[in-house]
């Protein structure tokens, strides 16, 4: 399911694109917003897959919306839609990266080859960005192998020394967990899908893990900590805080 914010300020537009939207073969949640104002804070407050904003609104246009996302770095795709042909305006769109530029009143079949181009695109950058943070797990694993076996932070690469300085100049949390060796296969596959970019994990034997988990917050590491208890039937069960990198 793809999220969507539909950002126009009359009703009556808002409620025909929720209508084609809904007779599309794709699934999406939608959140309207009625200039780009608002629709600025939404944005800031979550996260969309694509915005469709009509050009003339009070407060922002949509041009000056989509200017003001892009000085954020935020890179949502964005189709914009408006009653004006004016070749100004489709200049501007293009130079902010927009899919495409439609006049009213909206043809459907152009609407949804539109949105077609919007799923697209929003599939590339997902892959591309998971394609990353694959990267960066596996740089991240290797340099944990080293380091639990007994090579120092001094005698990692430049490029080591540097992930682990990312990875540990955060509070962290140690998990020790010894069980069954199946049982602690589940967990490391259950684990690819369980906070990636705050955990990570090394196994040091067939029937023992170690869980690196990085937050602030004592109770929030003692809540995952108890969530993984629950999960399997561990047979010992440690936690450990590590408040710096020791060199």
């Amino acid at each position: 399911m793809y999220h969507i914010l539909i950002v126009d300020d009359h009703v009556d537009q808002r409620e025909f694109l929720q209508f084609l939207l809904k007779n599309h073969p794709v699934s999406f949640q939608i959140t309207e917003s009625v200039n780009g104002k608002e629709a600025l804070a939404l944005c800031s407050e979550q996260a969309f897959d694509f915005i469709i904003t009509d050009v003339k609104m009070p407060f922002l246009s949509g041009i000056e919306f989509a200017e003001a996302l892009r000085q954020k770095g935020i890179q949502i795709p964005i189709l914009f839609i408006s009653g004006y042909d004016d070749f100004n305006y489709v200049k501007k769109a293009l130079t902010l990266q927009a899919i495409d530029y439609l006049l009213k009143p909206i043809n459907p079949q152009e609407f949804n080859e539109q949105i077609d181009l919007l799923i697209q695109r929003v599939a590339v950058d997902k892959e591309r960005q998971q394609h990353l943070i694959d990267i960066k797990q596996l740089q991240q694993q290797k340099m944990i192998t080293n380091l639990l076996h007994g090579i120092s932070c001094a005698q990692l690469n430049i490029s080591e020394q540097k992930i682990a300085q990312d990875v540990f100049d955060r509070s962290t949390f140690i998990f020790l967990i010894e069980s069954e060796p199946e049982q602690i296969t589940s967990l490391i596959h259950s684990l690819k899908d369980n906070d990636p970019k705050r955990l990570l994990h090394h196994r040091v034997s067939s029937s023992r893990v170690v869980l690196f988990y990085f937050t602030q917050n004592l109770a929030t590491a003692l809540k995952k900590f108890n969530s993984l208890n629950n999960t399997l039937p561990y047979k010992r069960r440690e936690i450990i805080r590590l408040s710096a990198l020791i060199y």
